[in-house]
């Protein structure tokens, strides 16, 4: 028996649920930078980074781990779906129109991230 061929029709399954769109690249490079992470996550990762890499705007869960694609549902929604995960990103301006957050939602729980200033980014 084939183990992946169920595992990417469930994946295929959750992806067809999505209507991704396509926008303009000055808006996605508006949300690459470092976030810091809610302190109730509680995980051992100082920041998550967004990056444009290959093409995608990417959720870096640690620079040099995991880089997971996300695709757009609207200028400021992003979706990610996978073996392992299916979540939502939002990005949030300030009331300047600059874009300071992200909301991350998974399992009917959200979180939000802030934008760390440049300086303020420490190694992992």
């Amino acid at each position: 028996m084939n183990w992946a061929k169920p595992e990417l029709d469930r994946i295929g399954a959750l992806k067809a649920a999505y209507q991704p769109v396509q926008i303009d690249m000055e808006i996605v490079a508006s949300y690459v930078g470092d976030y810091d992470l809610p302190d109730e996550l509680g995980l051992p990762y100082p920041y998550y980074s967004i990056a444009f890499e290959n093409g995608s705007l990417t959720l870096k869960i640690k620079p040099d781990k995991a880089w997971l694609e996300l695709s757009p549902l609207s200028e400021t929604s992003f979706y990610h779906v996978s073996s392992f995960s299916q979540f939502e990103v939002t990005f949030l301006p300030d009331e300047d129109g600059q874009v300071d957050q992200f909301q991350y939602q998974e399992n009917g729980e959200i979180f939000t991230f802030t934008r760390i200033k440049d300086q303020d980014v420490q190694p992992a």
